[in-house]
């Protein structure tokens, strides 16, 4: 844990230091996490008031919420529509003016032009040759169109700032319209709870199959997709999956379904009691 560790520089390196300047860099504190499989990570932050196992509690738990969201577009198709529809915005609610954001783009753009042309004149009266020109009187006048260029960018962003004043930088949204939410919230919530049975499922598949870190969900995909034959018994609804593209994962799943068999799962909506199994892989015969 450093407590002050120099991460960039917030202004120009200068000889002289002006009076009422900020700090010429930018210090952090570095909290340094060596991980198991030896590496390390480098967590900068500006919280003193943290200790350090607290300020890596929350840097790898946002690093979990990103990953969900992730997985949960890639996988679930969480951002996918449901409906079409449309609804008008509140009020209440205000969104950036296209016409400020245009204009601050410009006066970027304008500024731009200005530090380019500061630094060409900066180099140039550093490399100025007093054997022609002794006095700065004389480079003035051998750099006038410089100069004049320079002059007009700086004239150009004060006008563009004087403009930008007068325009609002965030405008009622009243004119919007947005998608419809509702039915979004219920599919989402039903995909999340998936998510949830899904990660349960390949926790109690680890005590089963070597690679669940690297191949576990997809596995699980496989036997979501794979076909399986239904019997429909007096107090019971067998389910028997397919076996899967090779005999170490046909096991893996069995002893999955296992484990889940002893538990007494009733089908949703009846009294039949759930029984899961797999179809023995079949031997190959040359």
């Amino acid at each position: 844990d450093q407590p002050r560790v120099r991460v960039g520089r917030l202004r120009r390196k200068r000889k002289k230091r002006v009076r009422g300047e900020g700090p010429e860099f930018l210090w952090l504190r570095q909290v340094t996490i060596l991980r198991e499989d030896g590496g390390q990570t480098q967590i900068l932050t500006n919280r003193t008031d943290l200790e350090a196992a607290e300020v890596a509690y929350r840097i790898f738990n946002r690093w979990r919420q990103e990953n969900f969201f992730k997985y949960m577009a890639e996988e679930f198709a969480l951002d996918g529509l449901v409906e079409y529809g449309a609804e008008a915005v509140s009020e209440e609610i205000d969104r950036p003016n296209p016409q400020w954001s245009r204009l601050d783009k410009h006066v970027k753009k304008v500024k731009a032009e200005v530090a380019h042309l500061r630094a060409e004149l900066g180099r140039q009266a550093s490399e100025n040759d007093e054997a022609q020109r002794r006095t700065m009187r004389g480079f003035k006048i051998a750099h006038a169109d410089l100069r004049q260029q320079l002059q007009e960018a700086e004239s150009k962003v004060q006008r563009l700032l004087e403009k930008r004043k007068k325009i609002p930088k965030r405008i009622p949204a009243s004119d919007l319209e947005t998608l419809k939410t509702e039915k979004k919230l219920i599919v989402d919530s039903i995909k999340m709870a998936a998510y949830q049975v899904e990660t349960q499922l390949l926790g109690m598949l680890q005590d089963h199959y070597a690679r669940t870190a690297d191949e576990g969900r997809t596995l699980l995909h496989a036997a979501f997709q794979s076909p399986a034959r239904l019997e429909v018994t007096s107090d019971e609804l067998r389910v028997t999956i397919a076996a899967q593209s090779s005999p170490h994962r046909t096991a893996a799943l069995a002893a999955l379904c296992r484990q889940l068999d002893a538990t007494p799962i009733p089908f949703p909506g009846t009294s039949l009691r759930l029984r899961l199994a797999v179809e023995p892989h079949e031997p190959f015969n040359s």
